[in-house]
């Protein structure tokens, strides 16, 4: 392993490979393909570019974004009433800014004041629908995503004899080999979540983001490290075993937004199910397990990557628990009210909504005073 001086300690034996092994021994050979810490510096980045650009450049503007509008704008529109279909014309087309001939137009067409538009115009951007429309767009993506990667990750799983029984993982450990199918599913991920970690404070924002966005990292970490020491089997594993169940999560909430309400209550169970059965079962008493009992033992060193991993590893099950919790409060308020809210989004589409409610009132207030000033 090739290093700088300042990078020595970092690069350590001791750290990153197993007792009584070099880095040296995991140097090119001809019938072993080892991971390679460099691609972690140069691949994930040029993935994570390449997802931006798929999904605000295409994805969002011709798939994600039309279906929003015509599934979910559309139908509200139906219900506004005409001051409110003209402006939100005016915002579809302009913006929270249009130019101030049309404002002047909108104001003289509605007899309202120039700023009574301007402030609608301004709060429309924070109104329910335009949020919902966010949150329907980021749910595609993530499916999207999350159904690309689970069935690569299947096609890659599905013919490797220790998928089926975790103790193979160990057999002849360190010395793995990595196949091109193998080598995708964990760029693909580690580009992904640092996607998601850069557009962190432009995504929809949820009581729970600052976890969101912990979980991002220690997948991050945890994905990185188990390249760089070669635990990729069974981190390859836990991969599909955490994010299958965001493919039915995914569904529910997209269902909900457009007002498929049974379709929404069915892959919201499939994903109660999911969830229960992987990060509340498969994930502590068979990945954990196995890679506490088997490969993480091997560790002689107090600082040591496997022990970065153990510690990552119970983060994630911890925020695991979290989840539980409030997934808990929506099967608690479905089966007392009927509604499935999601307990973890913001208050904001309250807040918006109020203020859409009491935006007749600010302009029927300010309609003498602009009366006297005529």
């Amino acid at each position: 392993m090739n290093s700088t001086p300042t990078s020595n300690w970092f690069w350590t034996d001791a750290l990153w490979v197993p007792s009584g092994y070099t880095w040296r021994d995991f140097q090119a050979r001809a019938d072993l393909n080892f991971p390679k810490p460099e691609d972690l510096i140069i691949y994930p980045f040029i993935i994570t570019g390449y997802l931006l650009l798929l999904k605000y450049f295409i994805l969002v503007p011709y798939l994600f974004r039309p279906l929003a509008l015509y599934s979910i704008a559309k139908p509200k529109a139906l219900n506004q009433n005409p001051e409110s279909l003209t402006l939100t014309r005016i915002s579809e087309t302009h913006g929270c800014y249009p130019p101030w001939k049309v404002i002047v137009q909108a104001a003289t067409t509605l007899g309202w004041t120039e700023r009574q538009v301007q402030r609608w115009l301004r709060k429309n951007t924070r109104s329910k629908v335009n949020n919902t429309i966010t949150k329907f767009v980021e749910c595609g993506w993530q499916m999207t995503f999350y159904l690309t990667c689970c069935t690569l990750e299947l096609i890659v799983l599905l013919d490797k004899p220790w998928f089926y029984d975790l103790k193979k993982c160990w057999s002849q450990f360190p010395f793995h080999s990595v196949t091109p199918g193998m080598w995708w599913c964990y760029m693909l991920s580690i580009g992904f979540y640092w996607s998601e970690i850069i557009t962190h404070s432009s995504q929809p924002k949820r009581s729970d983001s600052l976890q969101n966005f912990i979980h991002h990292v220690c997948a991050v970490t945890i994905l990185s490290c188990a390249w760089i020491s070669n635990v990729s089997r069974l981190g390859l594993i836990n991969l599909l075993v955490l994010q299958c169940n965001d493919i039915p999560l995914q569904l529910a909430k997209l269902s909900g937004y457009v007002g498929w309400q049974k379709t929404m209550d069915f892959c919201f169970f499939v994903f109660v199910a999911v969830w229960c059965a992987t990060r509340l079962v498969i994930y502590p008493f068979v990945i954990m397990r196995a890679a506490f009992s088997e490969t993480f033992s091997q560790a002689d060193s107090i600082l040591h990557v496997y022990h970065i991993i153990r510690v990552l590893m119970v983060a994630l099950f911890i925020m695991n628990l979290t989840w539980t919790y409030s997934i808990a409060q929506v099967i608690k308020n479905k089966l007392k009210t009927g509604a499935s809210k999601d307990v973890r989004s913001s208050d904001e589409e309250d807040r918006s909504e109020e203020e859409e409610k009491n935006i007749s009132v600010q302009n029927a207030r300010e309609e003498p005073a602009r009366t006297k000033t005529e």
